[in-house]
Formats: C-alpha cells, structure tokens, sequence
C-alpha cells in the first residue's frame, strides 16, 4: 500500500466502480459471467490485480464475474492495512514530537 494520499483513496474509488459494474450487470456468479465489453470494463493493472486476488473470476469463453466473498475479504484487508499504516505514522510522529519538545 503506497502511503501517499490520496492515491489510495483514488485506486479503492476505481476499484469501487470496478466492482459495481459487474453488480448491476448482475454478473457476480459463474452463471452469471458476462464478456467485459458487456460489463463495460476493459483490461487493466487494477482488473488484473482483482483477477489475481480472486475478486474478478474468469468464467467460461472469456467471461468474468464478480466473487462478492473475496469482494469482502479484500476490502476487510485493505482496511486493516490502512489502520495499521496509520497507527504506525501516528506512533512515528508521537515519537519525534517527544524526542524534539526538549530542545
């Protein structure tokens, strides 16, 4: 996770859309699958890191869905790595406050 903002804000708002397409095209089961062209999706680095992690599944002829568990697990881990980014940039600027406030 890049801890520069607000790019991770912008890649968790396109990983957002992403996910929402195959929502409201209704592909989210392996019956379900539909072309990307048809989701509206086209090939990319972040479509690519969903497919690897297991959010974005290939179904038959080239068509994908959206795995709303693992959608769930890889916002769950997101999250806690945000949380533990930011405790550890709050205890790293406690730290060289206290270390500074004597001199």
């Amino acid at each position: 996770m890049n801890p520069g903002f607000p790019f991770p804000a912008i890649i968790a708002i396109k990983i957002r859309k992403i996910t929402g397409r195959f929502k409201e095209h209704g592909a989210v089961t392996p019956d379900s699958a539909l072309p990307l062209e048809t989701i509206g999706v086209s090939k990319h680095f972040l479509l690519s890191r969903l497919i690897r992690r297991g959010v974005i599944m290939e179904g038959s002829q080239d068509k994908y869905y959206l795995n709303e568990e693992n959608l769930a697990l890889f916002n769950r881990n997101r999250r806690t790595k945000a949380v533990i980014v930011l405790t550890l940039m709050i205890i790293a600027i406690s730290i060289y406050l206290l270390l500074h406030m004597n001199h």
